[in-house]
């Protein structure tokens, strides 16, 4: 059953990443065309629309807060955006590739942190309060995909702990897990 049909006539490029905010009250979409546009949902109504870089948006991450998104670019550079507003709070420069992971998690002092991993192999922890990087990795053999992976394997295992027969199908990008 479709909910929502998101329509934009002026941007015939495809959308390269998006992301549905938490609370459910946004989506926000990048496209080819390098453009950022936020929709309130359900009604499917574009809010706002931006460039957020020079270069495509090759990440994106919504805050568990719903108030925030960040986007990696294809230039390395990371930026955090209001979803509301649709303005940069926070611009973040030091990797040397494309931004290929985002994750925003709240430390034990309560203060937001944003992590990024770029195909360069660099890690770097964000201090949002501060403006600055607070923590730099340099993984030499091993580029950065994905943060939510190691998250995703975790609960894979845990499931197949749970279930008596587990049969497992993977194609492609896809997985699936069944009961028999």
């Amino acid at each position: 059953m479709l909910l929502t049909e998101f329509s934009n006539s002026q941007d015939t490029e495809p959308i390269t990443n998006l992301v549905l905010m938490p609370s459910g009250a946004f989506l926000v979409t990048c496209s080819r065309s390098l453009i950022m546009r936020t929709y309130s949902i359900p009604e499917g109504t574009l809010v706002h629309s931006t460039k957020p870089h020079d270069t495509p948006v090759s990440a994106i991450e919504a805050d568990p807060t719903s108030t925030l998104i960040a986007t990696g670019g294809a230039e390395g550079f990371v930026k955090v955006w209001d979803v509301e507003g649709g303005f940069m709070t926070h611009f973040f420069k030091g990797h040397g590739g494309l931004v290929s992971a985002l994750k925003f998690w709240r430390g034990s002092e309560g203060k937001w942190r944003l992590a990024s991993g770029s195909e360069d192999c660099r890690i770097r922890i964000w201090n949002l309060n501060k403006k600055r990087c607070q923590l730099y990795r340099n993984s030499s053999n091993v580029v950065v995909w994905r943060f939510w992976r190691i998250m995703f394997l975790s609960f894979v295992v845990w499931i197949f702990r749970r279930m008596e027969r587990p049969w497992l199908a993977a194609r492609e990008t896809r997985l699936w897990i069944f009961g028999i």
